[in-house]
């Protein structure tokens, strides 16, 4: 704030800006926050009621960011991002200011005039969807959807406006956990389309595909969303293969160490210190710039008809998210899930998979702990 009232001469009245073309494009930043931020998530008793205090300092933080950043400015969809971390912040504006500006270094590209991230995540969905699901990938090309754009808000917002507040905390801590890969928001996409895409094949065409996937919001269990996400990316972890366009969702940054299980309440501390870190990919663009590693797409691998995670052509119910457990430590047992397509009897469940997967890395910091000492 003491920032912007130096910048703007005090009161930004006329003059306050030596450059006019500067002044210019704060006024217009003014103009849309100052529409956007009454209608930013008003159906919330943080945001509800007459001039709530919270709309006043939602709007203070994206005017300093805009300041502090002119290179970004404002654009629509900020104050979604913004919402949730000045809720977890409980008003504090400094606080939220600084997360903000941490989340935007991950996801600033989105917000450009050229799309050029945005158009590249796309491309990764495409492809992805292409290599697991050729019939799906089929129909949408059939039907003039083939450039994904009813995706386009999942990417731009991080899925904000498609769950609740606890289930966005939930979803945002993993993504920016960076665990396993970079671009974990684009298997949460790929995800949510394998867990709809019956409704999504019944769709006319492409306008009707985006009113469908647009009717997803705030009807998806984030807990399944990301056990089946899971299940997809331990499936693409154990390709030795890929093509070429689709090995970037194996790399990962070199970030501090995951935590384990789900976070349902999400402490300052803690989002504070995933956002002012920077991190890794996260949800900005896949095609460089600091916000993501070059090239595009994911490769889930394995037979492209069978589109399960566990083997090629497996029988058992293609929209059930079960997962390949990851391998047990060296010289214990083998794990066997007893089934279906992770090789055996009745398949897997994502929940069953989660305590196998937390229960194989607690080994495996027990062994190093071991080791050290």
């Amino acid at each position: 704030q003491q920032q912007q009232q130096q910048q703007l001469g005090g009161d930004g009245g006329p003059g306050a800006f030596a450059d006019e073309a500067a002044e210019a494009a704060f006024r217009k930043c003014k103009r849309i926050i100052d529409k956007d931020v009454p209608r930013t998530d008003r159906h919330l008793p943080f945001f509800a009621g007459d001039g709530n205090p919270n709309l006043t300092a939602l709007s203070n933080v994206l005017l300093t960011y805009a300041v502090y950043r002119p290179d970004v400015g404002y654009v629509q969809g900020m104050n979604d991002l913004l919402a949730p971390l000045l809720m977890v912040m409980e008003g504090s504006e400094e606080e939220a200011f600084w997360c903000f500006a941490g989340l935007m270094r991950r996801v600033e590209a989105n917000f450009s005039a050229n799309q050029d991230s945005i158009t590249d995540q796309l491309n990764v969905m495409k492809r992805l969807t292409q290599h697991i699901d050729p019939e799906l990938h089929g129909f949408l090309l059939s039907g003039g959807a083939d450039g994904f754009f009813f995706c386009y808000r999942w990417l731009l917002l991080v899925f904000k406006r498609d769950f609740s507040f606890d289930d966005i905390v939930v979803l945002w801590e993993r993504i920016w956990a960076n665990y396993s890969t970079d671009h974990f928001h684009l298997v949460i996409a790929m995800a949510m389309l394998i867990l709809n895409r019956r409704k999504i094949l019944a769709a006319a065409e492409s306008d009707e595909v985006l009113r469908v996937v647009h009717d997803l919001s705030l009807t998806m269990d984030v807990d399944e969303v990301i056990g089946c996400a899971q299940g997809i990316l331990w499936r693409l972890k154990s390709e030795e293969r890929s093509p070429w366009e689709l090995k970037k969702l194996k790399e990962q940054a070199d970030v501090a160490p995951p935590r384990i299980g789900f976070v349902r309440q999400a402490s300052a501390a803690t989002v504070g210190a995933n956002l002012s870190s920077g991190g890794g990919g996260g949800g900005g663009g896949v095609g460089g710039g600091g916000h993501g590693s070059g090239g595009s797409g994911v490769d889930v691998g394995g037979s492209a008809s069978a589109m399960r995670f566990g083997g090629a052509g497996a029988a058992g119910p293609i929209l059930e998210p079960f997962a390949r457990p990851p391998p047990p430590p060296i010289g214990a047992p083998p794990v066997s899930s007893g089934g279906g397509e992770c090789g055996g009897g009745a398949p897997m469940s994502a929940f069953a998979f989660r305590q196998l997967q937390d229960q194989y890395l607690r080994e495996q910091q027990q062994q190093q702990q071991q080791q050290q000492q």
